[in-house]
């Protein structure tokens, strides 16, 4: 799972090795799709209690579609998404094949632990179980 990786709108791509030491939420959603912008109001209200909470976790919204459509529902939503950062799915070596074979369904959310290990993966949005998960993770670690 650490070889997955995900880019921002500039390329640059960011992996989970990059990012040990930090709980990555990993979140595919797309742009046609009801409940994939009810978790980005997740990810993006979990960002905020970050913030707020000094604690090391990095949401990472990740697309499979191509920028302009992107751009174009973030330009339309930006009540959903707040100041978080969208990514785009890596490819080759950074590919979806490192972390999962399939995705169910959208939104799929991973939450990888500090130590770069999948701790907890959901198909769907059910409201309140990103914050349980958090919350379960980080006070156990």
């Amino acid at each position: 799972c650490s070889n997955f990786g995900a880019s921002d709108f500039n390329g640059e791509v960011t992996t989970i090795d990059n990012c040990k030491g930090n709980i990555v939420v990993i979140g595919f959603w797309g742009t046609e799709c009801n409940p994939s912008t009810k978790m980005l109001e997740e990810f993006r209200n979990a960002q905020d209690q970050v913030k707020a909470s000094q604690l090391k976790v990095i949401f990472w919204p990740v697309h499979f579609e191509i920028w302009p459509v992107v751009n174009s529902f973030t330009i339309k939503n930006k009540n959903h998404l707040g100041d978080l950062k969208v990514k785009k799915i890596g490819v080759g070596n950074n590919g979806l094949s490192n972390l999962v074979d399939t995705l169910d369904g959208l939104p799929t959310i991973f939450i990888v632990d500090k130590h770069g290990r999948i701790s907890t993966t959901w198909s769907g949005f059910r409201e309140q179980l990103l914050f349980n998960q958090l919350n379960k993770l980080i006070h156990e670690n």
